[in-house]
């Protein structure tokens, strides 16, 4: 996707945080990612800033819109028809609660929780396409699912996006999931054993997972597991920003590109 101007439906497509403390999220991100923040000019988009690295896009941020709404990342799913994907989640046992709606002339989106609860974005893209860089240092990597009831969500997300699952060969508890017509979506499922509710996280790519660590609770954030070897030789820690977002990182195995 590095560079691309398409995406599969049902991959990745982008994620932006809704945060109560923009400057601090702009300082934060920048200082640990490298991270270069631009406003959107039109008034109408109230204050949302899309974010590059290199010249391209990587990630959007804005401030929280209403009382109440918690601050969070969100990852996005690319759909070919926002309205039909959020019928098609209330018919599944889902619950779309923003949305459709046109994003200018850029796209249009919608918002859903599944059954399990985590919270997920839809994109129909139209003028802004989506990640315009990823599997490179500083930018997106992985989605996951972590739920504690597998089974349940890949009924739900086979039914809404034609994923399939595999065991990993590495790990035979996580689930590595693909579309329907074997596009791999870089992402997978892992089950919490209960020990949390469903929630979606997205991984971004860092040359050293521990250092990355280290920088992000010097920052201001905090370190919630890891840092993490596993079977295949990749790293990974789950994190907290400032204002308590979680998101993920990751160091690809010894000779992997990133």
């Amino acid at each position: 996707m590095a560079g691309g101007t398409q995406y599969v439906p049902g991959t990745p497509i982008w994620t932006d945080l809704s945060t109560t403390d923009m400057e601090g999220a702009k300082s934060f991100y920048g200082a640990l990612f490298g991270w270069e923040a631009e406003p959107v000019p039109n008034p109408e988009a109230g204050g949302y800033t899309m974010v590059s690295l290199g010249g391209k896009l990587v990630a959007g941020l804005g401030p929280v819109q209403t009382a109440g709404q918690p601050p969070a990342w969100l990852p996005y799913v690319a759909t070919e028809d926002v309205d039909a994907t959020m019928s098609a989640v209330k018919g599944s046992g889902g619950e779309p609660f923003f949305g459709p709606m046109d994003v200018f002339d850029t796209g249009r989106m919608g918002i859903f929780r599944d059954p399990g609860g985590a919270v997920l974005g839809l994109w129909q893209p139209r003028a802004m396409v989506g990640f315009e860089l990823t599997d490179q240092p500083g930018s997106f990597t992985w989605f996951e699912l972590n739920t504690p009831d597998v089974e349940a969500a890949k009924a739900f997300y086979g039914e809404m996006f034609g994923w399939s699952f595999a065991d990993d060969e590495q790990d035979g508890g996580y689930q590595i999931a693909t579309t329907g017509i074997g596009h791999p979506i870089r992402g997978g499922i892992f089950n919490t054993d209960g020990r949390a509710p469903s929630y979606a996280v997205f991984y971004v790519v860092v040359p050293d997972v521990a250092q990355a660590c280290d920088r992000a609770k010097a920052l201001g954030g905090s370190v919630i597991v890891g840092p993490v070897p596993t079977p295949s030789g990749l790293v990974f820690a789950h994190l907290r920003d400032r204002d308590g977002n979680h998101f993920g990182i990751y160091t690809p195995p010894s000779g992997e590109p990133s």
